[in-house]
């Protein structure tokens, strides 16, 4: 071919023939930017091919990891839950009784909501596309938009449960429990076999009740199973709220 075009050319110089040679070449070059051009277009077609697989292997992998953030959320909202009720089932008790003494299993009561939770994420695929600039390849922008909202929310609840871990729970709240009751491990772990439990004896019972008559300690205690109720309600509202939000999302990856 590119012989056929210099013989074409030789043979209109030879022969004088100007200005059917620049139109020649005029066309020569028209037919080369045409060939660019569709160099390019094939290449763009290739690239964003790619680039579509790839946005479908990013999906697929972020409705795993939000679907397995949600387990997460509502396995800690139930926690919470939990946690809360316990708490408020010892205050209502007071209230009725007026006393402490009188509430039943009380060590192991208050021993079951010093329980403190924490967070893992499933944040992988975020991650990638975050870290490596990529998170364009999702085209959508609603989907990029919730899935930061939703990603931010759940750094969010991580902080607020270290900051009451470590701010509240451990400053103040333990300190009261341990001032009041003698720690039972079968009270953490009572799955566990062989764990020593009988260890309490008349005298420790009769220390713990003559401690819990102080009034400045029964305060004490009342607002940390308080802080108890407060905290872990919190917590379980802000997981239900980011459990609606990835709800939501999965919802629009579906669609997508």
């Amino acid at each position: 071919m590119i012989k056929f075009f210099r013989r074409i050319r030789k043979q209109l110089l030879s022969e004088n023939k100007f200005s059917k040679y620049v139109f020649y070449a005029l066309g020569e070059i028209l037919l080369v930017v045409i060939g660019i051009l569709i160099a390019l277009s094939i290449n763009h077609w290739n690239s964003g091919r790619i680039d579509s697989n790839k946005e479908l292997t990013y999906l697929e992998r972020l409705k795993t990891d939000v679907s397995n953030q949600i387990e997460i959320l509502e396995s800690i909202s139930k926690f919470c839950e939990r946690e809360a009720v316990l708490a408020d089932s010892i205050l209502s008790d007071f209230k009725r009784e007026k006393d402490f003494r009188k509430i039943g299993d009380l060590d192991k009561r208050l021993g079951s909501i010093m329980y403190s939770i924490g967070i893992s994420k499933a944040n992988t695929t975020f991650i990638e596309l975050s870290s490596t600039g990529q998170l364009n390849l999702i085209k959508s922008a609603e989907i990029r938009s919730k899935t930061m909202g939703f990603y931010n929310n759940i750094d969010g609840i991580e902080t607020m449960i270290l900051g009451n871990r470590d701010n509240v729970y451990y400053p103040n709240v333990f300190p009261v429990f341990l001032e009041v009751i003698d720690l039972n491990a079968q009270n953490f772990f009572p799955s566990e076999k062989g764990l020593t439990t009988n260890f309490h004896t008349k005298d420790m019972d009769e220390r713990m009740e003559a401690r819990i008559e102080i009034p400045d300690l029964q305060r004490k205690l009342l607002n940390s199973i308080s802080l108890v109720i407060m905290i872990n309600k919190t917590i379980k509202s802000s997981t239900q709220q980011a459990t609606f939000e990835g709800e939501e999302l999965l919802a629009r990856i579906e669609v997508d």
